[in-house]
């Protein structure tokens, strides 16, 4: 008797939810006062990520990306906490993460989850994958402050952006997650592309009732953390805030 498929995932599910909370426990739950992470945590960072990566190879054949038709939403799931592993360390070098520089890991994994999206933009509609919001958005937070020295993180933040414009009109979520990105960028101070312009029309507005308010968005380091790590909470009411009666020019 063929095992069942369903079986498959919630086994992987379970390992994956072990994984996912020492990750938490890492990030939220034990920081220092002033908000800055041991000098350890690195190392152990480096190895939590060893074993989602051990996770992800060792997935059943029919939950391997290499060969599913369409994308599983688990693996979308993993990549994005391997971002959120990733992403507050960026600011470090690999001579002092470890074992490789984790801010081209972590931009190489968001071309990764941003290439598994556009494949399935092309087999089915994103109008109501309201689950693939939070995905796509997180991308673009990854990308938004290094588009302008590089082709493939621009490219990556249009396919983003274009993902999260075609399901506004149903999911009120993806409006309040182009306004985010657009929040982003004026609380970065950076020169707004172009290319994602179209993006931010006059009905990508913060929205009081907004969907979003709550959501933790740690995808963004400071500059001035230097070699320390932040791990302060920051809320995407804070970028949507800054949307709050703002029309593009």
């Amino acid at each position: 008797m063929e095992r069942s498929l369903k079986v498959d995932i919630r086994e992987a599910e379970a390992l994956l939810a072990e994984i996912a909370e020492e990750v938490q426990e890492l990030l939220f739950l034990h920081p220092h006062a002033d908000g800055s992470i041991s000098a350890s945590t690195p190392q152990r960072a480096a190895k939590l990520y060893d074993a989602l990566v051990v996770w992800k190879l060792s997935l059943p054949p029919r939950l391997r990306s290499e060969d599913a038709v369409l994308p599983s939403a688990i693996l979308l799931h993993v990549e994005v906490i391997i971002i959120a592993l990733l992403r507050p360390f960026s600011l470090l070098t690999k001579a002092q993460f470890g074992p490789f520089n984790p801010s081209d890991r972590c931009h190489a994994h968001a071309s990764s989850l941003q290439s598994a999206i556009w494949t399935f933009r092309a087999y089915a509609n994103l109008r109501h994958e309201y689950w693939l919001c939070h995905v796509t958005v997180t991308v673009a937070f990854v990308t938004l402050r290094e588009h302008e020295y590089s082709p493939a993180e621009m490219d990556t933040l249009i396919k983003a952006c274009q993902c999260l414009h075609e399901m506004r009109e149903t999911l009120p979520l993806a409006v309040d997650c182009l306004a985010a990105i657009h929040g982003a960028f004026r609380k970065l101070q950076l020169r707004l592309p172009i290319f994602v312009m179209r993006f931010f029309g006059v009905d990508i507005r913060h929205r009081n009732d907004g969907l979003m308010h709550h959501t933790i968005a740690a995808l963004i380091p400071k500059e001035e953390v230097g070699k320390s790590v932040e791990a302060q909470e920051l809320l995407l009411q804070q970028l949507l805030a800054e949307m709050d009666g703002v029309a593009i020019d």
